[in-house]
């Protein structure tokens, strides 16, 4: 058996462990904990097969402590033809949530926590469909895509077409994308994709549309 198949079969089984701690629900917070192994192996299998495989896979950013609301992030993209800012709502510690009320955001008024990442040398970007509904329709779905995380792209299918295009060039050199990151941030209601070299956060207090003017302004 080879090593493909080898890991394919252990991701059926994976994925049917997984299904069944989903029917069964979960009733403590052990139960919760498991599932959360059991998924966790799944996409881990499926990142391996896809390396394997040699097809792009989603690999989670290691070290990005900058996770955001996963109700409602309302993220902003502030852009031209040379700079890329992506704006969002940070997750908050909801330790004190009473699990009944429901905090209504107003983007001109509700002062909070945001992050703002600027791409650098950002080539181009995606930012819409699909949401978490139908995120099982995303082509990176089933290679490691998950909801409500940011990723690198690992043998990204976009750079190989960038790279594609750019190979009419006089001057083009494969070497030239070596060092583009293919980015990929799971929303609620959208996600947002780049190709970029690297990025870099700040963390403001404020309301989103003072956040988004001030970050327009940066674009001149």
């Amino acid at each position: 058996m080879s090593i493909i198949s080898q890991k394919t079969t252990e991701l059926k089984k994976a994925e049917r462990l997984k299904n069944d701690l989903w029917k069964n629900a979960f009733r403590t917070q052990e139960d919760r904990q498991i599932f959360n192994k059991a998924h966790e192996r799944v996409l881990n299998l499926q990142r391996e097969i896809a390396q394997l495989e040699n097809k792009a896979f989603c690999k989670p950013l290691d070290g990005f402590n900058f996770l955001w609301d996963t109700g409602a992030p309302l993220p902003h993209l502030v852009q031209n033809e040379h700079k890329t800012f992506l704006l969002y709502f940070l997750k908050k510690n909801k330790s004190d949530w009473d699990g009944k009320s429901v905090e209504v955001i107003s983007l001109s008024e509700t002062e909070s926590l945001i992050a703002a990442i600027e791409f650098k040398r950002c080539q181009t970007t995606r930012f819409g469909a699909p949401n978490d509904e139908t995120l099982d329709g995303h082509p990176l779905y089933g290679r490691g895509l998950d909801y409500y995380e940011p990723f690198i792209v690992e043998h990204s299918d976009w750079i190989k077409e960038l790279e594609k295009i750019n190979s009419v060039h006089s001057n083009h050199s494969s070497k030239y994308y070596e060092k583009y990151k293919h980015y990929l941030f799971a929303f609620h209601d959208s996600i947002f994709e780049c190709v970029a070299t690297e990025f870099e956060v700040k963390v403001l207090n404020s309301t989103m549309k003072n956040a988004y003017l001030e970050y327009s302004q940066k674009l001149f």
